[in-house]
């Protein structure tokens, strides 16, 4: 995010200080002059009179932030199964990206959200900016999150080669046989 902003890391002190509620609090103290926030907490923050200064996001940065992951062997020996899996999670992504109200409903309820703004907010940047329609795993994004682990990680992490941790065959069968946009259509 850093080299995004045009900043160097050593420009910048970075303080670990907990969670949501803990930096809201030194942003409240002037403990601390910014602090990183996500969705649904980014409205509480904004409320507080905090104005969000990016939309981390947006910034083009490419991040594996979450993902599906079987074994080798379990797809090799369950491939129908791996596919049912794919089609009916392709299915969900479509009906919460076409079912707006259903959708903001269910994330109220599933991260019990007492605000209908925070709720909303989540829809509008994990649902319809984040979650793509067709998610590819992203070799840059897996890149990014083993160089910020391998400092401090363990030895698999060192070793690991982003290529050898993907295996997009399945999504890729199922973009190609039109499943994904026929959802759309």
């Amino acid at each position: 995010m850093f080299q995004k902003l045009g900043l160097m890391e050593k420009e910048v002190t970075v303080v670990e200080m907990g969670d949501n509620p803990t930096r809201l609090a030194a942003l409240t103290t002037k403990t601390v002059h910014a602090s990183v926030f996500g969705v649904p907490y980014s409205v509480a923050v904004q409320k507080a009179g905090f104005p969000a200064m990016l939309e981390g996001h947006k910034l083009g940065l490419k991040f594996q932030g979450s993902g599906i992951a079987t074994t080798s062997a379990f797809l090799r020996e369950q491939r129908p199964v791996v596919e049912q899996f794919f089609k009916g999670f392709l299915e969900g992504v479509h009906f919460a990206k076409t079912h707006r109200e259903e959708s903001v409903q269910l994330i109220k309820e599933f991260l019990k959200l007492k605000d209908d703004d925070e709720a909303e907010e989540t829809y509008r940047v994990i649902v319809q900016e984040i979650q793509p329609r067709k998610p590819y795993p992203l070799k840059e994004g897996i890149e990014t999150v083993l160089a910020h682990r391998r400092e401090d990680g363990p030895q698999a992490l060192k070793d690991a080669n982003p290529e050898e941790l993907i295996n997009d065959s399945v999504i890729k069968r199922l973009d190609e046989s039109g499943f994904i946009d026929k959802l759309y259509k």
